[in-house]
């Protein structure tokens, strides 16, 4: 667990170093709605379930193979669930540029895993998780939880937000 803890520190370092941030200008004139949101959601969950799944069984420390099918399990749950909820209340997820995005990215993220072996693997998985949990909680706390418009999808983004934050103890 230490050695996992180390790798979350040093990410959350590097991943202070490398934040960038839409203008105001931009989230203004782009509003989102519920099926925007959980369009980006989708596409954080498949990613994580596709960056752990490429790396599983190449991963050194069992901490940190633990870590990746857990991420597998939890959010493979989280998209299941997120599709049951959005067919009830009728919320059609809307494509757009953000989870377009965020999809490449995690794409890139991949292919760069792939190239790493031993330590130096687990090392990148667990960086580029910290990044990605801590960008998810931004976006939850400052955008989609707000912007939510449905309550029921909104008491879901409430409760992604606790099992994200859970992924970074």
């Amino acid at each position: 667990l230490s050695l996992v803890l180390t790798f979350i520190f040093l990410g959350s370092v590097a991943f202070a170093n490398h934040r960038h941030h839409g203008t105001a200008h931009d989230r203004k004139t782009k509003p989102l709605t519920d099926g925007k949101i959980a369009y980006i959601m989708s596409k954080a969950n498949k990613g994580e379930i596709a960056m752990a799944d490429a790396v599983k069984h190449r991963l050194e420390h069992k901490e940190v193979k633990e870590f990746a099918m857990m991420m597998i399990e939890e959010h493979t749950k989280n998209e299941e669930e997120a599709v049951m909820l959005l067919k009830k209340e009728g919320i059609l997820k809307s494509e757009n540029k953000k989870g377009l995005k965020l999809d490449k990215k995690a794409m890139i993220k991949i292919d760069m895993l792939k190239g790493k072996s031993g330590k130096d693997l687990d090392l990148a998985y667990i960086t580029s998780q910290v990044e990605v949990h801590e960008m998810l909680l931004k976006k939850l706390d400052e955008y989609f939880i707000p912007k939510a418009q449905n309550a029921n999808f909104k008491a879901f983004l409430e409760k992604t937000r606790s099992h994200v934050a859970h992924h970074l103890e």
